[in-house]
């Protein structure tokens, strides 16, 4: 049979400038047979931090805004509405992203990502989300308060826990862990992917 190409998928790089969007975290291959996807950034806004998606079987999360965390991957991803948080878990898709300024954990799934924690400003940010078999969500960033945690894993690399001004975030572990978020420092960049190949 032909060689297939293997490439790992770096996290998310650190962020050293204040206001700045998160790195999203690349997709790890096999060749054109199976694809896992990274999460999402967490929201550059000065004031509320919406946490990024996690990764999903069929697609990436995406990259949370000023008032709302980022929807998971697909298929049928965590997400947020206007007036509701309770469709933030997913089984295959990832956990949705934590709504910024909030306590609440981000969203939880099965086999995709965990969620990163939405973050404020002022005082109080959510932690990530959890996940099974992909990697927990980093937890969000604040000005005050108690840093918040990061998502576990059973199998997969625990998401990096957020800060608090002027404390630098936490990196999460490989494979795929997020990265924490952090008020007026630099974020924890994200967990490295992971491909593991068995032969019968």
């Amino acid at each position: 049979t032909a060689p297939v190409v293997v490439p790992v998928g770096a996290g998310g790089a650190t962020v050293t400038v204040d206001n700045t969007v998160g790195n999203v975290g690349e997709n790890t291959t096999f060749g054109a047979y199976v694809t896992a996807y990274g999460g999402g950034g967490g929201s550059p806004a000065t004031t509320l931090f919406g946490g990024g998606g996690g990764g999903g079987a069929t697609s990436v999360g995406l990259v949370g805004s000023g008032t709302a965390g980022g929807a998971g991957g697909g298929p049928a991803g965590g997400f947020y509405t206007a007036t509701s948080f309770a469709s933030k878990n997913s089984a295959f898709g990832g956990g949705c992203g934590g709504i910024a300024g909030s306590l609440v954990a981000a969203g939880d799934s099965a086999f995709g990502g965990g969620g990163g924690g939405g973050g404020t400003a002022t005082s109080g940010n959510g932690p990530g989300g959890n996940s099974l078999w992909a990697g927990g969500g980093g937890g969000g960033g604040s000005d005050t308060g108690t840093p918040s945690a990061g998502g576990t894993s059973l199998n997969g690399g625990a998401g990096g826990a957020g800060a608090t001004e002027p404390n630098a975030a936490t990196a999460g572990t490989q494979p795929g862990g997020g990265g924490g978020g952090s008020e007026a420092a630099n974020s924890g960049a994200g967990g490295n992917g992971k491909a593991i190949i068995i032969s019968f």
